[in-house]
């Protein structure tokens, strides 16, 4: 697992959110007792940054938005289930009026919400369908903003139904959600006005940013009991399938896409590439089918990770693969359509090629192998959270969601 997050060690927060441990406290507490709260109390104000451009940015709520946390706090609540209050919402809020949510998740996904904050200086959001927008505030063309929200909002509230949601599941896949709704820099090159992004320094290191969330993610989601990772990755699974992309995909073993290359075509106005494998040419059967979690020997997760530190400085090859093979996604609705409770999604992918486990070797011994810096990790983490072989309790959704969602902030 990733090391132990102190806000207080934090450098993208302020000295008054690192003492208060997060952003809005306070407003968690207030939705979570059911509770009216206001946008104003959840949403942070604009921080001045350390940046070399010496820019101010405000948060993009990059889980659940300032206006779904208003909405979640005016539901009544039930011991079991709650019911959620009528809206006449333009945004996706609107299906979901009057309809139903397990209580038993709101406070997991409160707190993973205040925890998912990314500097609006460095984010472009993604957009079902392929595309990608800038955020308000970052100085790029923001046409798309809204239905990139509204994809958020959908996976947020498939979240909240959610029947086997767990603290720790919740932190893992509220976290993989923030990195998948910030687009790949190839993507955001193409928004207008993408050179003119607030915060200059990002428009360099954006794709090793999103590389590096992603590396730190898929140590917690391997943090998790097999349980935990089985609904993180139907959760992920159904939030891919929602993107309409059919040049982006999960790893069969973590709920991120590979890690692509740093740089990308010269000149681009944000840095990144494709990915820096090719996409698997077969995927395992879904967790949500097999009740297991989903993991692959050697894996291109494995692969690419392995060789990230090398490919940094590396132009993409020539003609490499960007990934954009069409395949069936998940068997989820379109965002912004989702009306009745979570259907398990499921990823298809023609079999071709067969990989067999070599049952002499264990899984923790080929991570050793695959990803040195995190073997001793790995191997601790085989046991579950939930087992007594675990030495440290699981870190709460909002620290797993701040710690994440640091590689998408600037110093302070």
């Amino acid at each position: 697992m990733a090391p132990r997050y102190r806000a207080a060690d934090d450098r993208t927060l302020t000295p008054s959110q690192a003492k208060a441990g997060a952003f809005k406290k306070e407003a968690t507490e207030k939705i979570v007792k059911g509770n009216k709260t206001t946008s104003a109390e959840f949403r942070a104000a604009s921080n001045p940054t350390k940046a070399a451009s010496a820019h101010s940015t405000g948060y993009h709520e990059a889980a659940a938005p300032t206006d779904m946390a208003v909405f979640l706090s005016g539901r009544t609540k039930g011991a079991v289930e709650s019911t959620l209050p009528a809206t006449k919402s333009k945004s996706a809020l609107r299906h979901f009026s009057g309809g139903k949510i397990r209580e038993a998740n709101v406070r997991p996904v409160m707190d993973a919400s205040d925890g998912a904050r990314t500097d609006t200086g460095r984010t472009f959001v993604s957009v079902p369908g392929g595309g990608a927008a800038g955020h308000s505030g970052s100085d790029t063309h923001t046409a798309g903003q809204a239905a990139g929200h509204d994809f958020n909002r959908v996976q947020m509230m498939k979240m909240l139904r959610a029947p086997d949601l767990t603290p720790p599941s919740a932190g893992v896949a509220s976290a993989a959600l923030m990195v998948m709704s910030m687009a790949p820099g190839e993507r955001a090159a193409r928004v207008k006005d993408a050179g003119k992004l607030k915060d200059r320094g990002a428009r360099k290191t954006y794709e090793s940013d999103r590389n590096a969330a992603k590396t730190k993610l898929s140590r917690y989601h391997r943090a998790l009991s097999a349980a935990d990772q089985a609904t993180v990755m139907r959760l992920m699974s159904g939030a891919m399938g929602d993107l309409q992309d059919s040049g982006r995909h999960l790893l069969p073993d973590a709920p991120h896409s590979p890690l692509r290359h740093p740089t990308g075509p010269t000149g681009a106005a944000i840095a990144g590439g494709s990915y820096m494998q090719p996409p698997p040419l077969a995927l395992p059967p879904p967790a949500a089918a097999s009740g297991t979690s989903v993991a692959a020997p050697r894996s291109t997760h494995q692969a690419a990770t392995a060789s990230a530190s090398s490919a940094a400085s590396q132009q993409p090859p020539p003609g490499a693969a960007s990934g954009s093979a069409k395949r069936r996604r998940a068997d989820s609705p379109p965002a912004g359509t989702v009306a009745g409770p979570t259907r398990p999604a499921a990823v298809h992918g023609r079999q071709t090629t067969q990989v067999v486990a070599d049952p002499s070797t264990s899984r923790a011994t080929k991570r050793a192998r695959a990803e040195p810096q995190i073997a001793a990790a790995a191997t601790s983490a085989s046991a579950g959270p939930h087992s007594p072989a675990a030495t440290t309790p699981f870190p709460s959704p909002r620290d797993v969601n701040l710690d994440v969602s640091s590689h998408f902030r600037a110093p302070r």
